[in-house]
């Protein structure tokens, strides 16, 4: 339920000012919306490492079957993202 009360919340409240830095914006509200911020440092954050990207690549080639080989970027995009978000152990029970 933290889940939906923090989802809820966050669509309350004011928008950012469009100028603003989205990752700072995150960082500074990260202890209204922990799970939020965990997801959108995910999403917008740039890997230190080859290691994520390889996984991603594997995950990847798992999902991009032969009936699936007409998916656009963002549809793909889209599905390894919710992917790896369902296989967190903490968010879970949304899914």
């Amino acid at each position: 339920m933290a889940w939906r009360y923090e989802i809820d919340k966050y669509i309350s409240d004011p928008r950012a000012d469009s100028t603003e830095d989205i990752l700072e914006w995150w960082k500074r509200h990260e202890c209204i919306f922990p799970n939020l911020a965990a997801m959108a440092k995910d999403f917008l954050a740039t890997p230190a490492s080859s290691a994520p990207v390889e996984r991603q690549f594997s995950r990847a080639a798992l999902s991009l079957t032969k009936t699936r080989n007409r998916l656009g970027d963002n549809s793909v995009r889209s599905l390894l993202c919710l992917k790896s978000w369902m296989a967190n152990e903490d968010i879970k029970d949304l899914f």
